[in-house]
């Protein structure tokens, strides 16, 4: 089988999706199968299949994209928003990209994000499945990032396009119960169609490098607490720092480390200082050995706001140490309270700073909760297990034919008309003359669905109540 692995952001990054696609690359590779992934590069200049030497300049594609997503909304509706020019702009990079490198010699494609699995599907061949895993629910996140997000436009546009992803898969795969109930609730798919699937990690591989030298070296006579996840507000960084300035007012014989880096960095270091916890509290940046760092550890801590299953803890199980995490999303799948693990609600930093220091202070509960953590890691998160499941899945889909799998759908009428755009050839014509690599474009156009258009006049539609 020859399967194509989809992502419209950079691969390889420090991260849980590149973890899982590298894993299934690797461990479908083993079966035989022949695996591709496709992704921007790390200084989003290119896109590229990964282990070859085929790519594309991104800005020989956008050049264009942004000439003709320009005209069209700026001619069509009042006051276009520039986020909205630039997310469309991004999409459609990618969907020229896809095509670009030929999709119809792919078998299957196996996306990982609503915004690559609304792109895919709008430029393959009709006759190739589309897979589509959701690590996450784009809407939740964009809720938990902005105040009051169902009532701004950005909230509404991505939950059209999560909408239409949702729809476009001819199967969706998601690590959690808890994030199948979600998208049923939020967009009414079929639960058939929906599978869940939890994430796998290669436990011999995981052993191997919690035995390498680590980045990260302990102190003596301090307990040593580790957090790995991105400095982004989804993941609670400023409720665990006011936990733990709860903790330092009663003893100071510890340190944490934040593993991860991102744009909450600068916002969190100013909280740290202010709650004078610059000796206790260390921001380590992005690690590439995080079991290394785990088996340094004596406690892992995760204070989610939105989590859908939890790779860093999952790993945490394996390395066999207590944890203490909130009850976000599908937490409550991967932890089991005074089992293999201490939950407490989320957004309340009090439960969690006490689950934190009953797990310094108990130490017969600290071995307990390890033991049973790990024993139940080992036997839920074998990466075995998830190849297996998804190859069956895959052989369903490609069985059954993605044609007849994939739900019919009929874009909504809009309340104020919509313009339609022209096919995208016909387009393409009145800007050629100033088009830069001709002959990239000339494989684009030969591989495009005839009825191609820029912009995607479903989501168009979608979104046009709310833009004017």
């Amino acid at each position: 089988m020859k399967v194509l692995i989809a992502y419209c952001y950079s691969l390889p990054h420090v991260g849980g999706i590149w973890t899982y696609v590298e894993e299934l690359k690797r461990s479908l590779e083993k079966k035989g199968h022949s695996v591709s992934i496709l992704a921007a590069d790390q200084n989003e200049k290119n896109y590229y299949l990964l282990d070859s030497d085929q790519s594309v300049r991104i800005a020989t594609i956008s050049d264009m994209v942004k000439k003709v997503v320009h005209n069209y909304y700026e001619k069509h509706w009042n006051e276009p928003k520039s986020w909205l020019l630039s997310k469309e702009t991004f999409r459609y990079n990618f969907e020229l990209a896809a095509a670009y490198f030929g999709l119809e010699q792919y078998d299957l494609i196996h996306t990982h994000d609503s915004e690559s699995t609304r792109a895919i599907s709008r430029v393959k061949p009709k006759h190739i499945p589309l897979i589509s895993t959701f690590h996450c629910s784009n809407t939740r996140e964009t809720f938990v990032l902005q105040e009051r997000a169902p009532r701004t436009f950005k909230w509404k546009y991505v939950a059209a396009e999560e909408s239409l992803a949702v729809k476009a898969a001819d199967r969706l795969i998601v690590p959690s119960n808890w994030l199948k109930s979600t998208l049923v609730d939020d967009y009414h798919p079929t639960k058939e169609r929906i599978h869940v699937i939890p994430h796998g990690i290669d436990i011999e591989l995981f052993k191997q490098r919690m035995k390498q030298p680590p980045p990260l070296e302990r102190r003596d006579g301090l307990f040593h607490i580790v957090c790995v996840a991105r400095l982004a507000r989804e993941k609670g960084h400023e409720l665990l720092l006011k936990a733990l300035a709860k903790l330092a007012k009663e003893r100071k014989d510890w340190v944490c480390w934040l593993v991860g880096d991102g744009y909450m960095r600068k916002k969190l270091i100013e909280q740290r200082n202010r709650l004078q916890l610059q000796q206790q509290v260390m921001f380590v940046g992005a690690q590439e050995n995080v079991p290394s760092i785990l088996k340094q550890a004596d406690m892992f801590v995760l204070p989610s706001f939105l989590e859908t299953l939890g790779f860093a803890v999952m790993e945490a199980q394996l390395a066999g140490l207590p944890i203490a995490v909130t009850n976000a999303g599908g937490m409550p799948e991967v932890v089991t309270h005074m089992e293999t693990g201490l939950l407490s609600p989320v957004a309340a930093s009090g439960p969690l700073y006490r689950n934190i220091k009953q797990i310094m202070d108990d130490h017969d509960l600290a071995n307990r909760l390890s033991g049973k953590a790990q024993r139940w890691g080992r036997e839920q998160w074998p990466i075995e297990l998830m190849v297996r499941r998804t190859l069956e899945l895959y052989q369903q889909t490609l069985e059954a034919g993605a044609n007849q799998q994939t739900e019919s759908y009929t874009a909504p009428k809009a309340k104020r008309s919509v313009s339609q755009a022209k096919p995208f050839v016909s387009v393409y014509k009145r800007y050629a003359k100033k088009a830069k690599q001709p002959e990239v474009w000339k494989a684009i156009l030969a591989s495009l669905p005839r009825d191609y258009t820029i912009p995607d006049m479903q989501l168009v539609r979608e979104i046009s109540r709310h833009a004017r």
